[in-house]
């Protein structure tokens, strides 16, 4: 985990004074906004596994993003599923942040 080559890529982190060191905040604005290098970088530097389960976590229920999230799902975590697979998969994921808040406070 190489977060100090990232300090590099502030031009992702536009309203920050400088680079945020949580390692989440950084993969999930590198898949939001990076190039399709330094998407395959982040893998190598924090592992598939963590990348993935941010971008489920984070990225994936953002409606916004939809033809991104159709992209990671299609060439980088789910490669194989064929394409009705995809999209059920993609749909199957609609739980925004806002509704996983009321849930820690038990609202």
């Amino acid at each position: 985990m190489d977060i100090e080559k990232y300090k590099q890529i502030k031009k992702y982190f536009p309203s920050y004074a400088e680079v945020p060191n949580n390692r989440y905040l950084l993969i999930e604005h590198i898949l939001k906004y990076g190039n399709i290098d330094e998407i395959k970088s982040l893998f190598t530097d924090f592992g598939f596994d963590e990348c993935k389960k941010v971008w489920v976590k984070n990225v994936l229920s953002d409606s916004r993003l939809r033809k991104l999230n159709y992209f990671l799902a299609k060439y980088f975590f789910n490669p194989s599923l064929e394409e009705d697979d995809l999209q059920s998969f993609l749909n199957s994921h609609t739980e925004k942040r806002i509704d996983r808040i009321s849930h820690v406070f038990n609202r």
